[in-house]
């Protein structure tokens, strides 16, 4: 069933190459976006203000590396061969992960995000308060140039 569905999904990209090249391309600069938002989403927040988006970015790093870490230690103790390995085609757009890798991924994901928030919460408090006493002082001088007269 897992093969049937990735194929599917594969023919039909493949029918539609502008869909191909633009999935292609977000699988290239996904992360590195993501990174930049969650970045600029820390030094967007107003220094000595609310710290929820600080938390914010801070909790989307924090699981977003604890998921990356399952994630390896899940292949490494349950080594399934890639779909481009098992089922060789021309015409195969990506053939990394079949549909239910991903969406065991993105479970995973969701649950680290849910331990980091629940287990870790009190420990990433702190550390945000310690590093927003490095990033404050640097960021309200722009702060200030932007304030209405």
């Amino acid at each position: 069933m897992d093969y049937r569905i990735y194929h599917a999904i594969n023919q039909f990209v493949y029918h539609h190459a502008w869909l191909g090249r633009g999935l292609n391309v977000l699988e290239n600069w996904a992360v590195p976006v993501i990174v930049i938002a969650t970045f600029a989403l820390w030094l967007l927040a107003r220094p000595g203000g609310s710290r929820k988006w600080k938390l914010a970015s801070a909790c989307a790093l924090g699981s977003a590396a604890l998921a990356l870490l399952v994630n390896q230690l899940i292949g490494r103790v349950w080594h399934r061969e890639r779909p481009f390995a098992a089922h060789p085609s021309g015409r195969v757009f990506i053939g990394a992960h079949y549909p239910s890798d991903v969406l065991a991924s993105c479970l995973v994901g969701l649950g680290s995000a849910l331990v980091l928030v629940r287990v870790a919460g009190p420990w990433i408090r702190w550390l945000v308060r310690l590093v927003e006493r490095a990033t404050d002082p640097l960021l309200a001088p722009i702060w200030r140039l932007r304030a209405p007269r």
